[in-house]
């Protein structure tokens, strides 16, 4: 099934739901962007964080292949993805989940370094993304963590 992908109140691109066996498949891509766009869905009064879109060749892109458990606070049924949490019923904003700050990074993790200053692992929960903290505020959905000595806001996709 295709989804709308709405970005500034503008359809911007499409998100694409398949079953592949026990695992639903979630593909989407929007228009290059230099800014960190985490991807929410929307149904039926309810809303989620799918995850943050990876830069590619073509654009920002995420997949993801999730169980039925991991779709248990999922919105049913499915109606668009957004770029911005969708406003719940009662006008107020979705909340994206916020991990406790810490400290010192996890320990045993290998950071792969990009060539823009940031930093990538997977933790076994899945991918993280550290960016440069200095001179940012720690936005939803981020926590602060020093890695090698350094501050970096950390975000899971």
């Amino acid at each position: 099934m295709r989804y709308p992908i709405w970005q500034g109140g503008i359809r911007a691109g499409e998100l694409t739901v398949r079953r592949e066996g026990l695992y639903t498949v979630f593909e989407a891509r929007l228009p290059p962007s230099r800014d960190l766009t985490r991807l929410w869905v929307a149904g039926g009064g309810r809303s989620a964080c799918l995850g943050l879109m990876e830069p590619g060749e073509e654009g920002l892109r995420l997949c993801r292949r999730l169980s039925t458990a991991a779709q248990r606070d999922f919105p049913e049924p499915l109606e668009y993805a957004c770029t911005e949490p969708p406003a719940e019923p009662g006008g107020e904003e979705a909340e994206p989940e916020r991990e406790e700050p810490a400290g010192e990074a996890e320990e045993g993790l290998l950071w792969f370094a990009g060539p823009d200053g940031s930093l990538s692992a997977y933790d076994g929960r899945g991918r993280l993304l550290a960016l440069p903290a200095a001179l940012r505020r720690v936005p939803p959905g981020a926590r602060l963590a020093r890695i090698q000595g350094r501050e970096y806001l950390v975000f899971r996709s």
